[in-house]
């Protein structure tokens, strides 16, 4: 049975022709809004905590000299409430939120990553195949290589495929975009990227210490105010 989204209703018809009392049921079938291009966004020094980005409004955001790995994958834009209830016949049917969800599906497994700054393409990053390396001792616990299969000590697939990127403060701002095999700019695989600028450690110490420098000086202006004069006779 192939039906097109929308609301039917449906009972069971037995042998005879008679309708099986308590067989209707309300069907609703719904099919994506939209389909776009998200990514699993891994942090090379967080690699056991990746991020999600769904919404085409995402932004990736991060420090300078961060290496990040960008997983793309399809995602499609359900209505949020029959979504809700293919995930849970029971559940009680109100949607906290926006009235559309993306949900993230299948990988995409080929195209290039294109950085464009200024109108101008700056940089193509391919997709390459990862594997994690688990190092003993070592501060991260793990280290990120690319996958060789030719290497006995690699196993038999590799942990992930991505676009791996630099953030670099000479582009504080730019846009990130994922291009086929055939040249063209995937639907919705747009995404902006900003480079925070490294904060002085020491303007942070010393920012809690500015008030109290503040009182001080206030309770010192009062004291010199309230002050008794003496008179010399």
């Amino acid at each position: 049975m192939n039906l097109s989204p929308g609301s039917y209703d449906i009972q069971l018809r037995l042998a005879d022709g008679s309708i099986q009392p308590g067989s209707a049921r309300r069907l609703v079938v719904f099919a994506p809004r939209r389909t776009a291009v998200g990514y699993t966004v891994i942090p090379e020094s967080r690699w056991t905590t990746p991020e999600e980005l769904t919404d085409l409004a995402d932004v990736i955001l991060g420090e300078p000299g961060s290496v990040l790995y960008l997983k793309p994958h399809v995602i499609r834009e359900y209505p949020a409430l029959p979504y809700e209830y293919l995930l849970n016949p029971q559940y009680p049917g109100d949607v906290q939120g926006p009235e559309w969800r993306w949900v993230a599906g299948e990988p995409i497994n080929e195209g290039t990553l294109e950085v464009v700054s200024g109108g101008r393409v700056t940089e193509r990053v391919p997709l390459v195949p990862y594997r994690v390396k688990q190092i003993p001792g070592a501060a991260l616990g793990y280290e990120i290589l690319p996958f060789d299969p030719n290497d006995p000590g690699a196993p038999r697939d590799p942990d992930f495929a991505a676009y791996r990127i630099v953030l670099s403060d000479q582009l504080p701002a730019y846009e990130m975009r994922v291009v086929s095999n055939e040249g063209q700019v995937l639907l919705g695989s747009q995404r902006q990227t900003r480079v925070l600028p490294r904060v002085d450690l020491r303007l942070l110490l010393l920012l809690p210490a500015i008030p109290l420098v503040l009182g001080w000086l206030v309770m010192t202006l009062r004291r010199k105010q309230t002050s008794p004069v003496q008179v010399v006779a």
